[in-house]
């Protein structure tokens, strides 16, 4: 299993699942924070209180925390569009 990934049960199926993690950038009050994006699943989990002044610090800290995970631009990119489009077709059904 890679640094960037995480084991979870498919409450369907009940078969062990595996999948990309990354860290964004976040609207907030006030600001922005670091959350957690994880492949395929909506939203995001934050990872601190900590609220930056500008998008730009907070997104500073989560390409930091991706390289240290071994996470490219791209797969990140990649995974946080995931968890943006299941929200979308969670709302449409």
């Amino acid at each position: 299993m890679r640094v960037n990934e995480v084991e979870r049960i498919c409450p369907i199926c009940k078969q062990r699942m595996k999948s990309r993690i990354a860290f964004t950038s976040v609207v907030s009050k006030g600001g922005f924070i670091v959350g957690r994006a994880e492949e395929n699943l909506p939203g995001h989990i934050p990872i601190s209180n900590k609220v930056y002044p500008t998008l730009e610090e907070a997104q500073a800290i989560a390409d930091q925390l991706n390289a240290e995970f071994g996470v490219s631009k791209e797969e990140a990119y990649d995974i946080v569009c995931s968890s943006m489009s299941v929200n979308r077709r969670l709302k449409n059904e």
